[in-house]
Parts: C-alpha cells; structure tokens; sequence
C-alpha cells in the first residue's frame, strides 16, 4: 500500500508541476505589450455643431424607424449628453433614449430591428446596422459606424438607442 500513495503522490506533484509551468508561460506572454489590433478612432469631418446636429437627427430617424417597425413606443432620455476628451479630439455624446419595451425579446425581431435600424442610418450615407446579438450580460446589441458617428442599440428588459460622434477638435475648443 505505501507504494501506491507513493506512485499518487508522485503523479499529482507531475501534474501540479506541469499546471505551474504552463501558467507560468501563460503570465509571461500577458505582458503589456501592444497588439495588431486597430484602436484608431475615426473622427467626423464635420464642424462639431454640424456633427452634433447631424447626431440627432440621425437617432430621431432610428426612433422613429424602430416605432414605424414596432409600433408606438414611448421614449425618454435616461442619460444626459455630454462631451468626453479622447485621443482623437472630442466625443460628443446625446442624450440616450429609453424605451420601457423590450424589443428584440423574440428572436423574430431581430432582422426588424436590423432593418429599422439600417434604413435611419442609410438615410444619412452610413454603413447598415447588423442584426443584433447577443452580448455581455445577455444584452442583445448592435451598434453601425460611419464618418466617425457611432448609432448604437441595446436590449435586455426595456431598449436603448445612443449616438456620439468623434470630433478633431478638443472639447474645450468646441464651446
């Protein structure tokens, strides 16, 4: 019997071993180093009150889209507008817009969505919207951007609609 515990213990400190090294490996390949990805941020050739009138208009087209495809909804701004430093200049930020509606519940509704969505988005020569996906948290997402104007949608329990836009100019600039 002791040789068994022996031979046990032998192979979970094998295992064990094994496990460090390969977390060791892991750890050292996590440095901060930077990635191919591309993080840059488009930025709108607009003046920052053309862009931010541009804004909203677009997402009271992609209200009034999703209500043409859904119905009446009832919308209110549940976040305030604001202007955000970036590496790139300015973000402006309008007021998100919230529906109590759970749109996109049923699965059904998500090429509606798509399509309400694209249809606000074309009607200002920006890329369509994909059909929403699920996203973290269980949200059901999808966002278009075009021209340095990001429109975005989210649903989980109720719906929300939000639109910035990138700017060249520093926020302080802007006033």
């Amino acid at each position: 019997m002791p040789r068994m515990a022996t031979t046990v213990r032998d192979r979970r400190t094998v295992v064990l071993s094994g496990a460090l090294a390969g977390l060791m490996v892991l750890t050292g390949c996590s440095g901060d180093e930077p990635t191919d990805e591309e993080t840059t941020v488009t930025t709108s050739p607009m003046e920052p009150e053309e862009a931010r009138e541009t804004a909203a208009a677009l997402l009271e087209d992609a209200q009034a889209s999703l209500e043409g495809a859904f119905g009446d909804l009832s919308w209110e701004d549940s976040t305030p507008a604001g202007e955000k430093p970036s590496d790139a200049g300015c973000r402006i930020t309008l007021p998100t817009r919230r529906c109590d509606v759970y749109l996109g519940r049923e699965s059904a509704d998500h090429e509606r969505i798509a399509i309400a969505l694209s249809e606000a988005l074309e009607s200002h020569a920006l890329p369509a919207a994909p059909t929403p996906t699920g996203g973290t948290g269980g949200w059901l997402t999808t966002s278009s951007t075009g021209d340095g104007i990001t429109l975005s949608f989210r649903a989980k329990g109720f719906s929300e609609l939000t639109v910035h836009v990138d700017v060249a100019q520093a926020c302080a600039d802007i006033h």
